[in-house]
């Protein structure tokens, strides 16, 4: 898929293309739908180490989350196989709406085929709202409709990437050393609390204090990727539920862009394992040192957005949700329209993933921690705004929310220790 050229900021107009990858080759992009064309239910299992991501040899299964996708060039399948009217409703209506809901479903999963046709239902003009299954003939709208969601995921990706340069560009980071030294600092910890998601950070009396999770300059930039996709959705039309699925997939991607910077230089595998697609970079299986080993890496980042097991509260407030969809909406001329709140999907709700741990995104009042640091070592406060001062959140501390994340530096393939043959490890 590619977005039209505009200059930052700018909306486009969303064009949708094939299957390639980030370089626009012809290679299958391994995008994953269920099996039977269900939502992949996802189900979290017990914490173990944590580990830096590597590029590792992926172990095809005849799991759910391994699916190869259909290709529209082989099996014939074009838009214009519809009938002209349908096509622009089907750009401008359908689409939108469907990427919507599946960006509020669990990331990497794609709507199921009663789930495309009460969207068609809902959003398609009055003479064409009740014959999906007439243009479905052949799973026509099927194939067209999992060949733009590949695309959008994959424009996802693209995003994360050209933003990792304008990133750079705005911290006056030239050479490639000093680019490594900011991705090694900025993708420090474990999942729960990489610097690069905060678009603040203070210190405080020995203590780095980070402000706006999810609200950095780079997951805003990608993030609004998304945004832009689903421009074009009435608000009588929109969803009250949280687009976690594309705020995942945001991240994935900006964790896959400071990878491939990981030397200072951009160095991006050759096939399959340069793409951004869920055999690499979602939940799988792989081999490591004979072992087979289970990367969790959606299904963590997942458990941000759920809520904490303990105290039966979300760990991203609402509060915080309307700070990321509005630092994401900076990105765009004009925001989004807002959603109605008795506008629900259809869809059953994603299985909240239970690590069982009692933890959630601190979220304090910014005059008031700027209050206590002021109080306590006025001449030692520094901040760093990575949204160049656009951002107006509220500053969030980022305790200890994993002591297993410190000293983690230089440890390789932590997910082959063990006695046990299966292994779960935590990704990111």
């Amino acid at each position: 898929m590619k977005a039209s050229e505009t200059k930052d900021g700018e909306d486009a107009d969303y064009e949708y293309g094939g299957f390639g990858d980030e370089k626009g080759d012809d290679e299958e992009n391994p995008e994953v739908t269920g099996a039977t064309g269900r939502s992949i239910k996802i189900k979290a299992k017990s914490l173990a180490a944590v580990v830096q991501p590597t590029i590792v040899k992926v172990e095809p299964t005849n799991s759910e989350d391994y699916v190869a996708p259909t290709s529209i060039k082989k099996r014939g399948i074009r838009l214009g196989n519809l009938p002209e009217a349908v096509q622009t409703a089907f750009k401008d209506k359908f689409i939108p709406a469907i990427i919507e809901f599946t960006g509020c479903l669990i990331a990497w999963t794609s709507p199921n085929v009663n789930e495309l046709e009460q969207t068609w239902e809902d959003v398609m003009p009055e003479d064409i709202c009740q014959r999906f299954t007439e243009f479905n003939t052949g799973k026509v709208i099927e194939t067209l409709t999992q060949d733009r969601l590949n695309s959008w995921r994959n424009s996802i990706g693209k995003a994360a990437l050209k933003a990792i340069e304008q990133l750079f560009q705005r911290e006056g980071l030239s050479t490639p050393e000093e680019r490594r030294c900011y991705v090694k600092e900025q993708t420090t910890g474990d999942y729960k609390s990489h610097p690069y998601y905060y678009s603040h950070a203070v210190e405080m009396n020995g203590k780095t204090m980070y402000a706006g999770p999810f609200q950095s300059f780079i997951i805003s930039k990608t993030f609004s990727e998304h945004l832009k996709a689903i421009a074009k959705v009435t608000a009588d039309q929109r969803l009250s539920e949280r687009p976690t699925g594309a705020m995942v997939l945001s991240i994935l991607a900006v964790h896959r862009a400071f990878t491939f910077y990981s030397s200072g230089n951009e160095v991006i595998p050759s096939g399959v394992d340069g793409h951004f697609a869920s055999a690499i970079w979602g939940d799988r299986d792989v081999t490591l040192e004979g072992k087979v080993v289970r990367f969790e890496t959606t299904t963590n980042l997942h458990s941000h957005f759920a809520v904490n097991p303990i105290k039966n509260i979300n760990r991203c407030s609402a509060a915080q949700w309307d700070r990321i969809i509005q630092s994401a909406e900076k990105h765009l001329l004009k925001p989004v329209s807002k959603p109605k709140l008795n506008k629900k999907s259809t869809a059953s709700e994603p299985p909240t993933p239970d690590p069982a741990e009692d933890w959630e995104l601190p979220d304090i009042d910014p005059d008031e921690l700027l209050a206590q640091a002021k109080h306590a070592i006025p001449s030692e406060i520094a901040a760093s705004a990575q949204d160049d001062g656009e951002n107006d959140s509220r500053d969030v501390e980022m305790s200890a929310l994993n002591e297993n994340a410190e000293s983690e530096e230089g440890r390789e393939d932590e997910g082959s220790e063990g006695s046990g043959d299966d292994e779960v490890v935590t990704g990111l």
